[in-house]
């Protein structure tokens, strides 16, 4: 692997990727328990962090009661939670992220 330095105006992380220098700001698609922990990990960092999730509740597959003080939660912490919402983001049929819809 070899270091190298790219400026940009937008930042976007994968699994195992290492920022240069800590973004202001900071929105993680998908209020699934890995969006939850990358929320929680920027956050604590200092960075602002929009969580964006297409269904209507954060972990989806939770009871919607445990849910909603989980948001609740979230939402006392100054995080600019969407639910329901893609984030403009609209990925095809073969799993690539197209861009707004």
């Amino acid at each position: 692997m070899t270091d190298s330095t790219t400026v940009a105006d937008n930042l976007i992380l994968g699994p195992g990727a290492s920022p240069r220098a800590q973004p202001g700001r900071a929105v993680v698609v998908g209020a699934g328990y890995i969006g939850l922990e990358m929320m929680e990990q920027l956050h604590a960092r200092g960075v602002a962090v929009t969580l964006v999730e297409l269904q209507p509740q954060v972990l989806p597959l939770m009871d919607p009661k445990l849910a909603h003080m989980l948001e609740e939660e979230i939402a006392s912490h100054d995080i600019d939670l969407r639910l329901g919402d893609s984030g403009g983001i609209h990925v095809n049929a073969h799993g690539q992220t197209m861009g707004p819809a």
